[in-house]
């Protein structure tokens, strides 16, 4: 994150996260938030597999994810933080024997 980010965190980064619901249909899917973060995507899930999702007004495209392995090694690795994970994302994370 830039120092221009830090000193305007909330005014960049709070109607991005207003606008990007918990649940959401795209590609004939039903993509449910497991994490919330403060850059360009939210990760949601539909269940198997992981996609990320860009926040409007960011340029960035979506793309798919992974599984849940791979976000449990992204939280290992700290590239996502245990803070950024909804109600939902915590449940799936328990559910593959991982303490949060």
């Amino acid at each position: 994150m830039t120092e221009y980010e830090k000193k305007n965190y909330k005014s960049i980064y709070e109607p991005m996260r207003a606008v990007m619901p918990a649940t959401i249909r795209k590609d004939g899917k039903n993509l449910h938030k497991i994490t919330e973060s403060v850059g360009n995507w939210d990760i949601y899930t539909d269940g198997k597999y992981m996609y990320s999702v860009a926040k409007p007004f960011t340029g960035a495209e979506d793309s798919q994810y992974g599984d849940i392995r791979h976000i449990r090694q992204m939280i290992r690795e700290g590239h996502i933080k245990r803070s950024e994970l909804t109600r939902l994302g915590r449940k799936l994370l328990r559910s593959e024997g991982m303490r949060i």
